[in-house]
């Protein structure tokens, strides 16, 4: 995982390149991306314990969405942006199953700047 990551397609085209597969076990949720701006996109990840699965779009019935501008998402994935502070601030908006939300952080945790 040298250098950082510059666009959220390369992010989510390799995802499995970033997940922390072990903490995958007993989740069961979809997490809805709708990212704004300049290389924004919707993705949502399908996670059945274990496993998971990327798509382009939008999901029928997401456990998690969050809303977020392109660039801070690219920060906050690179290390560079917190997203606790990021959502104190309402620069990016999650909403759903806060409990799932906790799980992707274990699974899916920013890159040390």
């Amino acid at each position: 995982m040298a250098g950082e990551i510059a666009s959220l397609n390369d992010f989510f085209g390799n995802l499995s390149n970033h997940i922390v597969e072990k903490h995958l076990k007993g989740v069961t949720a979809t997490y809805q991306f709708k990212i704004s701006g300049d290389g924004g996109g919707e993705w949502y990840v399908d996670v059945k314990d274990d496993g998971f699965s990327v798509s382009e779009g939008v999901h029928d019935s997401p456990s998690v969405t969050y809303e977020v501008p392109a660039p801070l998402y690219l920060k906050i994935i690179n290390g560079k942006a917190n997203g606790r502070m990021a959502v104190l601030t309402r620069k990016m908006k999650v909403t759903g199953s806060i409990p799932a939300a906790m799980k992707m952080q274990k699974f899916l945790p920013p890159r040390k700047g």
